[in-house]
């Protein structure tokens, strides 16, 4: 026996043994253990004590926490492989009233033996934490997606449930099922704002193996238990500085410790002054089974603890060296971390029975934040983790109303994501483009819930497509994680089809496009392709109606979001027509690129046809009437072309004339502008002013039209690090000089170091082959890799010295390598010591997969 397992014994007994072998094998085990496990015939481990915090630890799902990040080595998900039931019998629960910040429910089951397999389906209108034997084993539901509330109140009008192996948990004998189900949105959930006509409910349905054939369901019905839980309520505070002075009203989230209802989520608790919980008429749409994996948590600890004032005696300056910090009178302290996290956080403490600590998480300062926690201690032992999560470098705790000495004994932060595995990987010469790259994997990583976030501070709606678009792409880069891509593809596709494809924001729908395209382009993933290609000729059909007589985009409903920019003055997240219709042409141009290709990919002929001649008179019409030979730049539209009536999101034109980069960046990278144009233009938009007028974000587009340009290797990386790193959350910031710590869409300097530096692409779908083509950019060296469909990943390492370039590449695929050099300048290339014919310029040459080294001698400079 191992030394672990005989520890396993002497603390936990017997009974534990098999427990700790399985946590054992979950970290050895790294190809295709998680479905397995997580969706398949899993063994029964022993019984499983009680937590009801977190951080979860859910089966099959091996979790490695390093300075890097979190990640989970080896792993691998086939949406396919999430089981579904072959009928909903559960039904959808409530108590009498909603006029409660959260209700819970409870059910007894007896099983004759310990069942092999337990799969349940959870969901809730809100959300929901889901308890077995006392034990915290799931919590959600997954998004179900939605547009900006302050437009439509958009959603898909189908509801998610999330599917889970709960067999670790059950036993032979008594099994209790209990959740907490949050009624109330407010600021603390903004999830549930975005539907304020879906009725409150709670969804539990399982089917456990009993005996080895016999299948028992348990579903959410009249039989089980309800309560409303006295302990949770949302109310408003009043924040002060640390100067006194009072800080904006927030809304929060308050547990009041001496309401809670003690054990009610184990065996053997007397419910019998509980309700019956009452079905309800479900309005809550379709139920599907959501086909993301439960995503990771971990707690990541603090770095230190700052700023004690009043009567807070901190012993030590980290929670690490197990000594609490004590309040005998009111006062506060902030906890420090090392980066920016998307993260719950949970307090342990004793005493202060009639005292109250809040507990306020920020980003960049100790004067604002969003999901406050508001607890209110009743004495003796308490932990407590909030219901919902958000982004936070420090969390700022201030302790009120002491009567009795308060000890803090830990409070810490449990970080969340979907899981992840960090194969994609960068460095070169350049110290501050490998930390950009590492910083960009991680914003990225945090947006990546149950969809994908603009921010977790944020947490905007679905229907920010423009956000994702980035995020999906540096996905590829980092980690090529498709589950979450796909699953919002499928989301946006249905809240698009719900509104008329008129969402919010007009212009993201064809990010929309892009992101799927992008998604097939590195999965090979033909089935999802067809599936919505039929929301994808719908939205070309309303796009192609806002056209004008010109042939351009005139009459859209509206232009947004063309940038956080502004032009001669005017606010371009809405801009006019005058300035909006050149930008959004050129995004419809790249839409009937993609449409067309869609539409080969199912066989539609007929539609690949009115594409590409629909492709042919807009971009004709583009180059008409935008380009102004005298500047040699293309403005942004003319006044007075649109028939649409201005509106809150539509200004009135104006007689203006602009020439923003962004209709010209755009028209660079969609091929609209001529190949000969193409370095003038950026020389012009230079020359023009000292800095492009474009966000972090744009650089998404910016970077790749440099490239297209010629440019990329003189300009990319000067562009890249315009935006630089903030020390204290190790992120680049929402505009890159300011906004949110936690924004996904300043990612394009990862895309482009991979994609360019490195230089790898896929050549064709689902990488069934590579593109090799790095660019210098002024560096000495660089490395790094990009992960394929299939887990594995092509490595690239280049490096310069002189007269003399070697590459070497690792490729489990079939590669097209081209060299950053003209013929001209090379004297010899060989391949694994062979020469090679400089057939092409530059140099390009087929390699087979497998490792091979290129030496390039190149002529004195």
């Amino acid at each position: 026996m191992k030394p672990q397992h005989r520890q396993a014994v002497k603390e936990y007994g017997r009974s534990s043994i098999r427990e700790e072998i399985l946590r054992v094998l979950h970290k050895q085990v790294r190809k295709h253990f998680f479905v397995l496990c997580l969706f398949g015939a899993t063994a029964h481990a022993a019984p499983v004590a009680p937590n009801p915090y977190g951080p979860i630890s859910y089966p099959g799902l091996p979790l490695r926490v390093t300075e890097a990040g979190v990640e989970a080595p080896g792993f691998e998900f086939n949406p396919g492989s999430v089981p579904k039931p072959q009928s909903w019998d559960a039904q959808w629960i409530w108590l009498p009233t909603n006029n409660i910040a959260a209700a819970g429910f409870r059910k007894e089951i007896t099983f004759d033996a310990a069942p092999s397999r337990v799969t349940a389906w959870v969901s809730a209108h809100c959300l929901y934490r889901l308890y077995v034997n006392g034990r915290l084993v799931s919590r959600g539901p997954d998004d179900i997606g939605h547009d900006v509330a302050t437009k439509s109140q958009l959603w898909t009008h189908r509801w998610l449930a999330d599917a889970r192996d709960l067999t670790p948990y059950f036993r032979a004998g008594k099994n209790v099922v209990a959740a907490e189900v949050f009624s109330s949105g407010g600021l603390s959930f903004p999830f549930i704002d975005k539907h304020p006509h879906v009725k409150n409910g709670f969804f539990f349905q399982a089917e456990a193996l009993v005996g080895g054939e016999q299948t028992v369901k348990i579903c959410s019905d009249a039989t089980w238990g309800g309560s409303a839980l006295a302990e949770f309520s949302e109310g408003k505070f009043t924040p002060h500085n640390d100067d006194g002075s009072p800080l904006r009203e927030e809304s929060t989230l308050r547990f009041d410790a001496a309401k809670e209802q003690e054990g009610w989520k184990e065996i053997g608790f007397d419910n019998a002054r509980w309700l019956a919980a009452a079905p309800i008429e479900s309005d809550h749409g379709p139920m599907r089974v959501s086909e993301l994996p439960p995503r990771m948590e971990a707690v990541w600890p603090a770095a230190e603890i700052l700023y004690e004032k009043g009567g807070a005696i901190l012993a030590a300056k980290s929670f690490a060296e197990k000594r609490p910090i004590v309040l005998k009178t009111d006062g506060s302290f902030t906890v420090q971390f090392d980066r920016v996290l998307s993260a719950f956080h949970s307090l342990r403490c004793k005493g202060g029975a009639g005292a109250t600590i809040t507990i306020r998480p920020h980003e960049q300062d100790r004067n604002g934040g969003r999901r406050s926690s508001c607890i209110l201690l009743k004495g003796g032992s308490l932990v407590y983790e909030t219901p919902s999560y958000t982004s936070f470098t420090m969390l700022n705790v201030v302790v009120t109303g002491v009567k009795e000495p308060v000890e803090i004994e830990e409070i810490q932060a449990h970080f969340v994501s979907q899981p992840v595995e960090y194969r994609g990987s960068f460095a070169c010469s350049d110290e501050k483009l490998t930390r950009l790259w590492e910083a960009n994997r991680r914003s990225v990583q945090g947006c990546m819930q149950t969809h994908h976030l603009d921010s977790p501070n944020n947490q905007e709606a679905l229907g920010d497509t423009g956000d994702y678009l980035v995020q999906s792409v540096a996905n590829w880069q980092a980690f090529h994680a498709p589950a979450l891509v796909r699953q919002d593809l499928r989301k946006n596709a249905w809240i698009m089809d719900g509104c008329g494809y008129q969402m919010f924001h007009t212009s993201y729908q064809l990010y929309w496009l892009q992101m799927l395209v992008e998604y097939y382009q590195h999965t090979g993933d033909e089935e999802l392709v067809r599936e919505l290609a039929p929301f994808v000729n719908k939205l070309l059909d309303q796009f192609t109606s806002y056209r004008g007589t010109s042939g351009l985009l005139s009459n859209a409903p509206d232009y947004m979001f063309m940038d956080f920019k502004e032009v001669a003055g005017i606010n371009c997240h809405h801009p006019p027509a005058v300035i909006g219709m050149g930008y959004m042409t050129a995004l419809f141009c790249r839409a009937l690129e993609d449409g067309r290709r869609v539409t080969q990919l199912v066989g539609d002929s007929q539609r690949a046809e009115q594409y590409a001649r629909l492709h042919r008179e807009t971009s004709a019409a583009f180059e008409k009437e935008l380009w102004n030979p005298e500047k040699g730049l293309y403005r942004d539209g003319k006044p007075f072309m649109s028939t649409v009536k201005p509106h809150n999101w539509l200004p009135e034109d104006t007689k203006i004339e602009t020439f923003s980069p962004h209709v010209n960046i755009l028209a660079i990278l969609y091929g609209l502008a001529p190949s000969e144009r193409r370095a003038g233009i950026f020389k012009t938009l230079f020359s023009a002013q000292k800095e492009l007028n474009v966000s972090a974000y744009f650089g998404y587009f910016t970077l790749p039209a440099m490239d297209r340009a010629g440019l990329f290797a003189e300009l990319g990386i000067p562009q890249m690090l315009k935006w630089p790193i903030r020390p204290e959350s190790r992120t680049v910031s929402e505009h890159g000089l300011g906004g949110t710590l936690s924004h996904g869409w300043i990612s394009p300097p990862l895309i482009n170091l991979s994609q360019r530096v490195l230089g790898i692409t896929p050549a064709e779908p689902g990488y069934v082959k590579a593109d090799i083509r790095p660019q210098l950019c002024g560096l000495s060296w660089a490395k790094g890799g990009v992960p394929l469909p299939k887990g594995e990943v092509i490595k690239v390492e280049w490096k310069q010295l002189d007269n003399r370039f070697e590459l070497q590449m690792d490729s489990p695929v079939p590669a097209t390598i081209t060299l950053p050099f003209p013929v001209a300048e090379i004297v010899q290339a060989t391949v694994n010591g062979r020469s090679i014919e400089a057939k092409s310029n530059p140099v390009q040459f087929e390699a087979e997969p497998g490792e091979l080294t290129v030496v390039a001698e190149l002529k004195q400079p």
